[in-house]
């Protein structure tokens, strides 16, 4: 297997995505651990469903932040396009009590190998019901990433990725329209057993919000298929 590094247009980006944030007169920063399972089931060879549990500390690793329980379907309509229907219950814990939130979404995945390097691409459309919003709120997440072999480790690939969250339209009371935030992983993955995955890395979350706000999260995933 050739040897790969990391693309130099993709440094580029990276350094000036975070440069051209950091610049900003007013940004807050807050540090966090996002940590999450995701147990996967073939079915058979059409279906598979998913079950996501995520956990977040923020303010510097002091509080509780958000939970999400998302579970999900999904059909191959080929060897590298899915289509996925899920859920998502997402709470957002505050000092008198938390916020509620659910999510219908629909999604679209594809996955390609190009000699030996996993590209995975996938679009997410999300009908949010927010407490207290006035409306459903229209999300959509675009995610574009990439696996790739480091060196002549077999058990091991660089993983990175970057996510783009719009949404599509105003609600009172709840998101304005537009972007509303931007997602930058780099991470290694390790393959633990024919049917477990381990990711680490670093994620940087900018949300568009007045003032700005830089969330930098140390990012475990650990991914199961039963």
């Amino acid at each position: 297997m050739d040897s790969y590094q990391l693309p130099t247009w993709l440094v580029s980006v990276l350094f000036l995505s975070i440069f051209s944030v950091q610049a900003s007169a007013k940004v807050n920063n807050d540090f966090q651990n996002w940590s999450i399972i995701t147990l996967n089931k073939q079915i058979n060879d059409k279906w598979g469903a998913s079950f996501e549990l995520q956990n977040r500390l923020v303010g510097s690793l002091s509080t509780e932040g958000t939970f999400f329980i998302r579970p999900a379907i999904f059909y191959r309509v080929s060897k590298n396009i899915s289509i996925w229907q899920g859920f998502t219950w997402n709470p957002t814990f505050q000092e008198q009590g938390y916020l509620n939130e659910n999510h219908i979404w629909q999604q679209v995945a594809v996955n390609k190998d190009i000699h030996g390097v996993k590209f995975f691409a996938w679009n997410r459309l999300e009908e949010r019901f927010i407490e207290n919003a006035d409306g459903t709120s229209l999300r959509d997440r675009i995610r574009i990433g990439a696996r790739i072999p480091i060196f002549q480790l077999k058990t091991w690939k660089f993983i990175t990725f970057d996510e783009l969250f719009i949404n599509l339209n105003e609600v009172n009371n709840g998101p304005a329209k537009g972007i509303d935030q931007n997602w930058i992983f780099t991470g290694v993955e390790k393959q633990v057993n024919k049917n477990t995955t381990l990711e680490i890395g670093y994620l940087l979350n900018y949300l568009n919000r007045e003032p700005e706000q830089l969330q930098h999260a140390l990012n475990l995933n650990l991914n199961i298929n039963i």
